[in-house]
């Protein structure tokens, strides 16, 4: 914060270069001193963290170390994150490697939680060996940068320079293309298949009723809907609604259903002559009531 002597370029006179020099060493003590300010509290919640684990929530010694914890002001985020540092700080003095006694000694807390995110040693080994041979651990923006894949072993930038990179990737606005409008018959069409109730996949199939050349009186997809719903007498309703609006058009499709009526008839005089002893009462009712609907 006081290195103006070295950020600068400014002359100062000598009494203010006095000065600075002060203020420079003054902020190196303060830095260590708050460097070990802060490793102590993180010891102390390490090992208060530590002995709350031994005891119940509602034991005396529990709530004796929350009620340190308040005095000091302490919020649970510096509790967490403390606890954090301590569980690597613990972890590397348990090495038996002296390069990571000294890590864990020269790392800040907050490189120390850093370290402690990283799901392998690898961050770890890499930072003791800087700190070996530059004498300084990584910073923290460094040692995030390591966890995030942005700087290799020796915790140097691997993204691309200014001088490297490539273009920026421009994108072009395409104009606007509205969306092609439905044609009268596809109007038609969508008005038919909300009436009769179907999706496109049935309305498709009903059209292919229409066009069955075994299916003659099934011309329009309303018969066909009513046909493939299995109800004779619903099909022959709309039959007989469709002679009465076609009138004198309508004469193939009353010819046709004369034809399927006397062979029916023919059929059950077969079946007759095959079982005497049976009448036809039955059949002649059936043909009569269809011929009295025409």
């Amino acid at each position: 914060m006081f290195n103006l002597i070295e950020s600068t370029n400014n002359v100062f006179d000598q009494k203010f270069v006095a000065y600075a020099e002060l203020m420079n060493r003054l902020q190196q003590e303060h830095d260590v001193h708050k460097h070990t300010a802060l490793k102590i509290r993180m010891e102390m919640i390490g090992k208060s963290e530590e002995q709350k684990r031994l005891y119940s929530r509602g034991s005396d010694e529990f709530k004796y170390i929350q009620e340190g914890y308040k005095a000091n002001g302490w919020t649970q985020d510096i509790i967490d994150n403390a606890w954090s540092a301590w569980c690597k700080y613990k972890e590397l003095k348990g090495n038996a490697n002296p390069e990571f006694h000294q890590l864990a000694e020269k790392a800040s807390v907050s490189q120390l939680m850093v370290l402690n995110r990283a799901e392998d040693n690898t961050i770890t080994y890499d930072a003791a060996m800087a700190l070996k041979r530059t004498g300084k651990v990584p910073s923290v923006s460094k040692l995030r940068g390591h966890l995030g894949g942005y700087t290799d072993s020796k915790f140097e930038n691997t993204r691309p320079t200014t001088a490297n990179q490539t273009k920026p990737f421009t994108t072009t606005t395409k104009p606007y293309v509205a969306p092609p409008q439905p044609t009268e018959e596809e109007r038609r069409q969508y008005s038919e298949m909300k009436r009769l109730g179907v999706d496109a996949q049935g309305y498709e199939h009903l059209q292919s009723l229409t066009k069955n050349e075994n299916l003659p009186l099934i011309n329009d997809v309303e018969t066909a809907k009513v046909w493939n719903g299995g109800n004779i007498d619903a099909a022959l309703d709309v039959i007989e609604q469709s002679l009465m609006i076609k009138g004198g058009r309508g004469c193939a499709t009353e010819l046709r259903l004369r034809e399927i009526l006397d062979n029916h008839m023919k059929r059950c005089r077969e079946e007759e002559m095959k079982r005497p002893g049976q009448t036809v009462e039955l059949n002649n009712q059936i043909v009569n009531g269809i011929r009295m609907r025409r």
